[in-house]
């Protein structure tokens, strides 16, 4: 496992600029869309295979357990209570 220099990361976001949108409404939720993609895209510059979206990280979790198909086990392939907390789905979306 590798460790993260987290003043290095803020580093690289903090100061930085965030293109303004061609199109649309930056009110509401979409307001910290530009930010939310622009932090994305350093985390994935910084660690190309250890950054997901959540619904990047279920796929990729699943695809590589093809036989892992019941809730419960499914349920085992994650190792870190915070991790499940913040991918927990249900028991309808998991086993679907």
């Amino acid at each position: 496992m590798s460790v993260i220099n987290y003043d290095e990361l803020s580093n690289a976001i903090i100061g930085s600029s965030v293109p303004k949108p061609i199109s649309g409404t930056l009110s509401g939720h979409a307001a910290g869309e530009p930010f939310d993609k622009h932090v994305y895209s350093e985390l994935r510059k910084s660690f190309p295979k250890k950054t997901f979206r959540q619904h990047e990280y279920l796929n990729d979790l699943y695809s590589k357990n093809p036989t892992v198909i019941t809730y419960e086990d499914r349920l085992n392939l994650f190792n870190s209570p915070t991790v499940m907390f913040l991918l927990s789905r249900g028991k309808s979306a998991t086993t679907k």
